[in-house]
């Protein structure tokens, strides 16, 4: 609060029961806020018990499940020795089976290779025969076209000489 102005001290009996009134006013104020303090106080300390609780349990909680862990660690020591002698051999196994596969997979190559060559001489030579059969057929067309031009000819000169 901003400092209160003076007063002239013909008024001195009123300024120091302003000051007494003032003086309980902060009394009031800082017993409430002191009575804040306190609840706040409290609560945080009602957490902290609760949090002290929980991590009591939860350590008993990390001791069973440690004791818990070293069991199954030793359990799982002897399964993963057979998982490993069992992965080795099923592992030859599959090296052996992927080196036949490999084999015929390049004897595949060579035969589709080799058909694929066969393919583009097949298809050169079909090619070529189209291409001789065009110009033949070109050519009868041609041939055809001047034998029908001597045909009408001959029979406009037939039509012609007929009477």
């Amino acid at each position: 609060m901003p400092p209160k102005a003076k007063k002239n001290p013909a008024s001195g009996s009123s300024n120091s029961f302003y000051e007494e009134q003032q003086l309980a006013d902060d009394t009031v104020i800082l017993e409430e806020k002191l009575k804040a303090l306190k609840r706040v106080y409290l609560a945080r300390m009602e957490k902290l018990a609760e949090k002290k609780q929980q991590q009591l349990e939860l350590e008993k909680t990390v001791s069973t499940c440690g004791e818990g862990l070293q069991l199954k660690k030793d359990e799982r020591t002897d399964v993963l020795t057979d998982c490993t002698r069992v992965y080795k051999v099923d592992e030859q196994k599959a090296v052996r089976e992927v080196a036949k596969l490999d084999a015929s997979l390049n004897d595949l190559q060579e035969a589709k290779r080799k058909t694929q060559s066969k393919i583009e001489e097949c298809t050169a030579d079909f090619d070529n025969r189209i291409k001789g059969k065009k110009r033949e057929y070109e050519f009868l067309c041609e041939r055809t076209a001047n034998m029908e031009k001597e045909f009408a000819t001959l029979l406009s000169d037939v039509a012609q000489s007929a009477p």
